[in-house]
């Protein structure tokens, strides 16, 4: 790819700038026309993807710039696909991506040092100390070095994505660029389009040769529930990621939450600070965010919370503090009413807040200080509609009963703070929103705001 356009793309992104990095990442594509890019393609199609990220995961501490990660990307995948034809000694091979791969080399010392950093300088200083003309010998000692590091490493969890797509190729183009994107090294992206044009698929043909990338076309499938069935049987990660078909992860989100999962078996429930743009991918302001967004007060990186008191907080606020699916990363055996069927446990508005609460019933929470994705508001998603708001408000009401209804779960005073709420949503603009709808939804919210409002009176008596 040409770098001065990679380069900018990079920039752009890093900014929050996702519309125009979209464009630059494309600018760049148009550009591959160097012998290096073919090599890298041609390392690409022959497997060398969790080689790549693996080095690069290891490393990325001693590097800096957005440059350099896509230099090591590349080059690191060259010499794996170097190392495997020295191998099978296939000369022609061998000189074409020996030569792409010098040409790397040449470009930046400091990858020289990332990667002799894992195994020791010695090793790779003095072989080509010996030999110092000589660009093969440097070359295959750069690989042994380098392959060598891989090899050290005890190979991670597998984190599955999952991308349930429907009729928004344009967005989904850039969900998808943002997964694949991912430095962790061990790694299946799995989509389900149940779309009812080809456009999706057309945008999936760029990763046919992503040995990661795994594409399921369901035709057959007539609604939401019925396409995300399809990655209950076909994920395979010990970790899973939720990834919206308009929403953004950035760069290093997974790594950074899969590694704290490693670290802390306490936690049951990464997530993050996250960020909101618009249709064009444009960031909303800072302030604009902390608007709509809670805030945990984090000073340091991360912190973390007792899992039961963010529940009672959730519950008592009727506010999800978590934040949507692609938010989150957790492990897959700690839950059992799984997002397989676009609802937890017969809820299906809040499915979201049911998951994180069953998540946080057996362990605690992690958040991050800065964004790790992106959550996209625009005019089509269904969250929108008066329907679905009027939904969201009863099943917020059959959760608090089931969480009442545990023996000293809830304090008293918790419990009437948040029946409160929910006459207080429903006195400030949800009965309007429910008189305008009328039918069966509006006449169950009537009829269940009655009974709270009982509740309440019965609750503040005492």
């Amino acid at each position: 790819m040409g770098s001065n356009w990679m380069d900018l793309a990079q920039g752009a992104e890093k900014k929050g700038r996702f519309g125009l990095a979209e464009l630059l990442f494309q600018r760049a594509e148009a550009s591959a026309d160097d012998a290096a890019y073919r090599a890298f393609d041609a390392a690409q199609r022959a497997g060398a993807s969790a080689i790549l990220a693996a080095i690069y995961s290891e490393c990325a501490s001693c590097m800096d710039g957005s440059n350099l990660v896509f230099l090591l990307r590349r080059t690191a995948m060259l010499a794996a696909l170097l190392e495997q034809n020295f191998d099978s000694r296939a000369g022609a091979a061998v000189d074409a991506v020996s030569a792409a791969l010098y040409e790397e080399l040449q470009r930046t010392e400091r990858l020289v040092f990332c990667l002799a950093f894992q195994q020791g300088w010695s090793l790779l200083a003095d072989e080509t100390a010996q030999f110092p003309d000589d660009e093969q010998v440097h070359i295959r000692a750069l690989c042994r070095c380098a392959m060598g590091a891989v090899r050290g490493i005890a190979e991670p969890p597998l984190v599955s994505v999952l991308i349930p797509a429907y009729n928004l190729p344009d967005l989904f183009a850039r969900t998808m660029r943002s997964a694949a994107i991912q430095d962790w090294p061990n790694l299946e992206i799995l989509v389900a389009d149940n779309s009812t044009n080809e456009e999706t698929a057309a945008e999936m043909e760029r990763y046919a040769d992503d040995p990661r990338v795994r594409y399921i076309r369901n035709r057959t499938a007539r609604t939401k529930a019925e396409n995300f069935a399809v990655f209950e049987h076909e994920a395979r990660g010990e970790y899973l990621q939720w990834l919206m078909q308009d929403d953004i992860l950035l760069p290093q989100k997974i790594t950074c939450m899969a590694r704290a999962l490693m670290d802390n078996p306490q936690i049951t429930l990464v997530g993050s600070q996250r960020a909101f743009i618009d249709a064009r991918g444009i960031r909303w302001p800072e302030e604009r965010m902390q608007k709509v967004r809670p805030d945990f007060g984090i000073t340091d990186a991360y912190a973390s919370y007792d899992g039961h008191t963010i529940v009672r907080a959730m519950l008592t606020r009727l506010q999800n503090l978590i934040g949507e699916p692609p938010s989150v990363l957790f492990r897959r055996r700690d839950l059992i009413h799984h997002y397989w069927r676009a609802e937890s446990r017969g809820y299906r508005v809040i499915s979201d807040v049911v998951m994180w609460m069953e998540l946080l019933e057996k362990g605690n929470l992690l958040m991050f200080r800065d964004a790790l994705s992106c959550y996209r508001r625009h005019g089509k998603q269904e969250g929108q509609r008066s329907d679905i708001l009027i939904e969201s408000r009863l099943e917020w009401c059959r959760l608090l009963d089931a969480y009442r209804a545990r023996e000293n779960f809830f304090e008293a005073a918790e419990v009437q703070s948040a029946y409160r709420k929910l006459m207080a949503d429903y006195e400030s603009g949800m009965k309007k929103v429910s008189q305008r709808i009328g039918g069966p939804l509006s006449a169950a919210y009537e009829k269940r705001m009655s009974e709270i409002r009982q509740i309440l009176a019965v609750l503040e008596s005492k």
